[in-house]
């Protein structure tokens, strides 16, 4: 009897847990530990769907289910009266379980408010149940089979105290539904497609930024080139070469300086516009061995200290070329005289890949030393910012939030609270190493603090924007905050997004927090780094623990409040920027050979996560902001 009915308690119990499925699903095959097959039939109502159990063709047990009740016929072959007995009434003790499971959770059910959670986001869990929402656990998926739920690991070191592991453990196996939702009718993080989540597609986007608006990128982004595009690396070679040349050059040739001088000129030129009448036949300035020459000079100048000698009169056409470069450089304040450039995988994040180097040769060989690399076009090389504002002698960065809920209008929200994160090693351009130039906490977190560090700044390498505004008024810079960074972040991101609007394949109820970092130049001008998509939440620092819970906390304020209250409490989040309503994203078309490449590419550059998301329903459809 015993052997008999075994292979019923196991299938009807995964059977009853299949069952539990919501609406819109594809029909699903499920083949259990004990070989039954589970057939759920697709269907718009939410209540326990009929299920038929065949593990042959002679023995069937059929489940079907109703909004207050559930019915089980069982057919066995060659069973006894007592085996049919015990059948039936083990099979009306799994109904009443399931029945009553069903009926406790109809009601949320109802009202469509149901969430799904991949990755660890304990904080989202513990609002949303608050809220009265129900999740939907997801299931590991292996090809076709559907295997049992494994308990979320990830929930449990990171302190979700909305439930005890009891609790956890009971849901887990008894109630656990073994079905994936249909994720095109659910409101989640939305992709990029490869936009400006994407290191490439930030490059090639904002070089359209003339069409949405009368702004330079290059006054907020710094330089940045696609080294696997050939008219990208041709142009990255001639901004290599040194421009710059300050009051007292140190160059090894009065001859040498004339050449500098007119390559500085020949540059002012074609910023002009000068360059259109020129004869396309006419010989360059310098040849590419004049080109080289010069390089191999100017790295014996910087590099290895070779002696000056130049003429008087050289010195004040120095002055006036520099003056003639301000004008027309936005980024002359933030270049130095080592010619430092950053070059970054296209799709990492987290700092992987990245080198600071200040070599030509060296970048070159990096890249077509792969053909693979040469192949997908994904290392770009970006201009390092060889002056940056330093606290205490250590470079900085600046971790920014902000949340679009809508494309079409374009609708950004930007949040008032942000943190830096520092670097271990004092800052220094004679030492390229990453422990200095990235400040990554992925990066910072596996390295020990200089012992020459200054005393003051924080061990765990982070402060509150906050405690960086009290840092700027004991700068005596009270106002910088209000007036310079905080208005040149907020319009660095309006821009970005902007360029990106017609390559992003939106959907309406849907929503994307993403994290951009910027860098401070000398000036306190705010300079853009990158964007990244799926920013971490961890709380890494105190720091990181306050702020992360409450950009999560302010987050479901404004995509989940605010649709029930327009006037609701958006905790830090500010509307900066809705867009009119338009019937294509941008009201200027692009010409044909300014359309961004990689549109179509799925990856996200994380900062700190790997593809983790969260999805929510919506109770109804969501209205604009």
């Amino acid at each position: 009897m015993t052997a008999t009915l075994r292979p019923y308690l196991s299938a009807v119990r995964a059977t009853l847990q299949a069952a539990l499925c919501l609406e819109n699903f594809s029909s699903q095959v499920v083949e259990r530990h004990n070989k039954p097959e589970v057939e759920v039939r697709s269907s718009k109502e939410l209540l326990l769907q009929p299920v038929t159990i065949s593990r042959n063709e002679k023995e069937k047990v059929l489940i079907e289910g109703s909004i207050n009740s559930v019915r089980v016929s069982i057919a066995v072959k060659q069973a006894d009266e007592i085996e049919k007995i015990l059948c039936h009434k083990f099979m009306r003790f799994m109904m009443m379980r399931a029945e009553n499971f069903f009926i406790l959770r109809r009601k949320p059910v109802e009202q469509k408010k149901i969430f799904t959670i991949q990755g660890c986001y304990p904080v989202i869990r513990c609002l949303l149940r608050r809220r009265g929402w129900v999740e939907k656990k997801m299931v590991h998926r292996s090809g076709p089979t559907l295997l049992p739920p494994q308990k979320d690991l990830d929930s449990s070191a990171m302190g979700d105290s909305d439930t005890t592991e009891d609790e956890d453990e009971d849901e887990d196996e008894e109630f656990q539904p073994s079905q994936l939702f249909d994720f095109d009718d659910l409101l989640k993080f939305d992709d990029l497609d490869g936009t400006h989540a994407l290191m490439v597609g930030l490059c090639l986007n904002l070089r359209n930024l003339p069409w949405f608006d009368e702004v330079d990128a290059n006054s907020f982004f710094p330089r940045c080139y696609c080294l696997g595009a050939e008219d990208d690396k041709k142009a990255f070679i001639g901004d290599k070469q040194p421009k710059k040349q300050e009051k007292n050059p140190v160059l090894v040739s009065p001859e040498f300086v004339d050449e500098a001088l007119c390559a500085c000129e020949e540059y002012l030129s074609n910023l002009a516009h000068m360059d259109i009448d020129k004869d396309l036949e006419a010989p360059l300035y310098l040849t590419p061995e004049g080109w080289s020459l010069f390089l191999q000079r100017y790295y014996q100048v910087v590099h290895e200290g070779a002696e000056l000698r130049h003429l008087d009169t050289q010195v004040q056409r120095c002055e006036d070329i520099l003056q003639q470069l301000q004008a027309v450089v936005p980024q002359i304040d933030m270049e130095g005289d080592r010619n430092i450039w950053i070059v970054k995988p296209g799709a990492k994040s987290r700092g992987r890949g990245i080198m600071c180097m200040d070599h030509l040769e060296e970048m070159l060989k990096l890249v077509n030393g792969n053909p693979v690399v040469m192949k997908d076009g994904k290392w770009v090389v970006q201009k390092y910012i060889e002056r940056p504002l330093l606290i205490f002698g250590t470079k900085f960065d600046l971790r920014q939030w902000f949340l679009v809920t809508d494309w079409n209008p374009l609708t950004v929200w930007f949040y008032r609270d942000s943190y830096i994160r520092f670097s271990t090693q004092p800052f220094s351009l004679k030492n390229l190493d990453n422990s200095v130039h990235l400040c990554n906490n992925s990066i910072q977190k596996h390295l020990e603090n200089s012992c020459h560090r200054h005393p003051l700044l924080p061990p765990d390498n982070m402060w509150s924007s906050q405690r960086f505004q009290a840092h700027l008024q004991e700068m005596g810079a009270p106002n910088a905050w209000s007036t310079i960074i905080v208005p040149g972040m907020k319009d660095a991101v309006i821009h970005a997004l902007q360029t990106s609007q017609d390559t992003v394949q939106c959907r309406k109820a849907s929503f994307e927090l993403y994290g951009a970092d910027f860098v401070f130049g000398e000036d306190f001008q705010p300079w853009l780094i990158e964007i990244n998509a799926s920013p971490t939440m961890a709380p890494s620092t105190a720091v990181t623990a306050r702020l992360c819970a409450g950009v999560q906390a302010d987050t479901l304020r404004v995509v989940i409040d605010r649709m029930l209250d327009r006037n609701c409490d958006t905790g830090a989040f500010e509307l900066i920027y809705k867009q009119p309503v338009t019937t294509s994203p941008a009201s200027t078309p692009r010409p044909s050979c300014l359309l961004p490449m990689y549109s179509d590419t799925r990856a996200r550059s994380s900062d700190d996560s790997t593809a983790s998301w969260w999805a929510l329903r919506p109770c109804r459809p969501q209205a604009r902001p």
